[in-house]
């Protein structure tokens, strides 16, 4: 009733159905597990023509085609709630797919990007279980994880971002092959209203002195930490003792707020001294993107160290070569190589802070957070400061808008209003109101 075929090196199962030929790709080069495809095939073939599955049957009824019935898409796997499937693999269980799409992520990102988007999908495949069916999710499902996480107080922002990374996923299994389309139609937008502030060093260290906290809550601090002008200067100095080969970095990254994908990236070539200006490339977003470039001014105070550790390096070379990956691990096959600096770079200033205080300091990042604040604190305004930083998106701003701090009252005293005081006790020139009597 049911016959395999190989195509290539892979089966495919084919059978009759109304007098027409019918055929399956299965996507499994495994002889066996093709062969028990066929029989559970053969099995519901059998059980539909005597009408023991009514679901299926009524959906062949309506006019769904017997290939999406019992091999359930999208469309047809809510419809059928396991009544008559043949589970072939494809599409991918939950499990199977969050294995290969962590591998692709090891291969093509950076080991912290796959361990934060792990991280995330992980709360997805523990609410579900790994056998779930990639084309069983639903919003429903997608709803139902959310109020899991509410449940668990993940934060309003940690429960979107979990969504986003959720929502790659699929949408990678649908580039890749691997699921016909997404099978998720609607996302929910989650509220967050309750925007998380940023904090200056001093701030999170007047929280700690003053409040007994765990250290899973003092870690927590660590990411909103943003550095004042003061801050930035202690760490630059500590890096002239400890690391002199960050120094430039430090301070190119605190006056300017480029990130740490470009700054491992630039060229001595990017430095034009004469024009006093760096052009910087991005690659944020898709690695299908096109890479955009923009110059931006160097500030006056990093500008002669600039030129003379321009002056030092050889044409063609890394401006920063301290973030040059060893040639021992610059093995064929592995993540890009812009992708290894960035780690190393990382792994350089988390050196750098250890059992210091700035050992909370949220990386490299970090000082971005800090120079787009302090251009926020002295009243720049977001078109300005993403000419240099690169693109920010309303919700960021909607973050650095909401910390101002003690330099909102500051920015207030500033306002140019000037009031002229009573004489004598008498009514107020302006408002025509007396003393109180």
């Amino acid at each position: 009733m049911a016959n395999l075929k190989k195509r290539g090196d892979y089966w495919s199962v084919q059978w009759w159905w109304d007098g027409k030929p019918r055929i399956k790709a299965l996507k499994t080069r495994d002889a066996k597990k093709a062969e028990r495809v066929r029989l559970k095939l053969e099995a519901i073939l059998k059980k539909l023509q005597t009408g023991l599955f009514p679901k299926a049957s009524r959906l062949l009824q309506q006019g769904y085609d017997i290939v999406d019935v019992i091999f359930p898409n999208a469309q047809t796997a809510h419809l059928i709630d396991h009544d008559a499937v043949v589970d072939d693999g494809n599409p991918l269980t939950l499990g199977e797919l969050t294995e290969q799409y962590y591998e692709h992520l090891r291969k093509n990102h950076s080991d912290r990007h796959y361990r934060s988007v792990r991280a995330r999908i992980s709360h997805l495949v523990e609410h579900l279980g790994t056998d779930e069916r990639v084309t069983g999710l639903d919003r429903k499902a997608i709803d139902n994880l959310i109020d899991r996480r509410k449940d668990e107080d993940a934060k309003p922002t940690t429960i979107e971002n979990e969504l986003r990374s959720i929502k790659a996923m699929l949408n990678w299994a649908v580039q890749t092959g691997r699921a016909g389309n997404n099978p998720v139609k609607a996302w929910p937008a989650v509220k967050t209203s309750a925007t998380d502030p940023f904090l200056t060093k001093a701030d999170i260290e007047r929280i700690i002195r003053d409040g007994k906290l765990t250290e899973e809550q003092i870690a927590e601090l660590g990411p909103r930490m943003v550095l004042e002008p003061k801050d930035i200067d202690t760490l630059v100095g500590l890096a002239r003792k400890k690391a002199p080969g960050l120094v430039l970095p430090l301070m190119l990254v605190s006056t300017t707020g480029i990130r740490r994908g470009e700054l491992v990236s630039l060229l001595k070539q990017d430095f034009d001294p004469r024009a006093e200006r760096l052009s910087v490339r991005s690659r944020k977003g898709s690695r299908r993107q096109v890479a955009t470039t923009r110059v931006i001014d160097v500030h006056p105070d990093v500008l002669s160290s600039l030129r003379e550790h321009y002056r030092s390096l050889k044409d063609g070379s890394l401006l920063f070569p301290v973030f040059e990956v060893p040639k021992v691990e610059q093995r064929v096959g592995e993540r890009p190589i812009e992708d290894r600096r960035a780690d190393r770079a990382g792994r350089l200033l988390e050196d750098l802070i250890a059992g210091t205080e700035f050992q909370l300091l949220g990386g490299w990042h970090a000082l971005r957070h800090s120079f787009i604040s302090i251009c926020v604190w002295n009243g720049l305004t977001f078109e300005q400061i993403s000419k240099w930083s690169g693109h920010i998106d309303p919700e960021t701003q909607r973050r650095y808008t909401h910390f101002m701090g003690d330099r909102s009252k500051a920015l207030m005293g500033d306002l140019p209003f000037k009031f002229r005081r009573p004489k004598n006790g008498g009514d107020d020139e302006r408002t025509g109101q007396g003393q109180p009597g």
